[in-house]
C-alpha cells in the first residue's frame, strides 16, 4: 500500500491508497508489537512495531523481532510508533466489516540506530487491522495493515469527524484509489474537484457527493 497526505487549500486531505480494497486477499498476516528497547548505554524507549509475513508472525520470539527490525532497516535505521491511532475517516467498503485505517501523528515517530540495539523486550501483541472480520486467523491482512504516518495530531483529529463531502476515484487495473476529503463547508464541489485534480492522476474526477455513513 502507498499513500501520500496532503492538505490543498482549507481543510481539504487527499489520501492516495495502493491496496486490494474489496476483496479478501491472502497476502500474509501481521503483528503489532509493543516492544522496549533496551540499547548498549542501557537506554531504552518503548514503542511498538508491526512485522508482516507468510509465517506465524504473532508467535515471534524477542531474537527474531530483533533479527526482523534490522532486516528492515534503511541506513540501519527503523521508525518505531510511541502511540498508533485508528481514523474513522475514510469509511471502507464493505461497511460490515467496521475496517478503520491505522494512523500515527509525526510527533509519535522515533528513528532508531539499529545498530545501538542491545536487545528487545516484547511486551505485548496484538494485530494490526481493526475490524469485525469473521475468521479463524485474526492476524491474517484483510485489507491493508499500512500505518499513514504522515499526519499531525490535527490532521488526524479532523479525520475522526464526518467530512462535508470526498471524492473517490478507482483504477482497476493498478488497485490505485485516490481519496479527498472535504472538511471546509464554503468549498462546492467544482472547487473540490479542481483542488483534487492538482494531485490525482486521473485527469476525469467525478463531483463529489455528501458524504453519508
Amino acid at each position: 500500500m502507498k499513500y501520500s497526505i496532503k492538505n490543498v487549500g482549507l481543510l481539504i486531505i487527499f489520501i492516495v491508497l495502493t491496496t486490494p480494497l474489496l476483496s479478501l486477499c491472502d497476502i500474509g498476516s501481521c503483528a503489532r508489537y509493543k516492544i522496549n528497547i533496551v540499547f548498549d548505554d542501557d537506554d531504552s524507549s518503548t514503542g511498538y512495531i508491526q512485522l508482516c509475513g507468510y509465517d506465524a508472525v504473532k508467535f515471534l520470539n524477542e531474537d527474531e523481532i530483533l533479527q526482523r527490525m534490522k532486516h528492515r532497516a534503511i541506513s540501519d535505521s527503523i521508525t518505531v510508533y510511541k502511540k498508533i491511532q485508528t481514523i474513522n475517516y475514510p469509511i471502507m467498503e464493505p461497511k460490515h466489516w467496521g475496517f478503520k485505517f491505522s494512523a500515527v501523528a509525526n510527533e509519535d515517530k522515533i528513528t532508531i540506530d539499529v545498530n545501538r540495539i542491545s536487545k528487545i523486550q516484547k511486551l505485548s501483541v496484538s494485530r494490526c487491522e481493526h475490524g469485525n472480520f469473521e475468521e479463524d486467523d485474526a492476524y491474517l491482512i484483510n485489507f491493508t495493515a499500512q500505518i499513514i504516518d504522515d499526519l499531525s495530531q490535527q490532521e488526524i483529529d479532523l479525520l475522526q469527524t464526518k467530512p462535508y463531502s470526498q471524492l473517490i476515484v478507482n483504477d482497476p487495473h493498478t488497485w490505485d484509489v485516490d481519496y479527498c476529503l472535504n472538511y471546509n463547508e464554503g468549498i462546492d464541489e467544482e472547487q473540490l474537484r479542481q483542488l483534487c485534480s492538482l494531485y490525482s492522476e486521473d485527469e476525469e474526477i467525478p463531483l463529489s457527493k455528501e458524504y453519508s455513513d
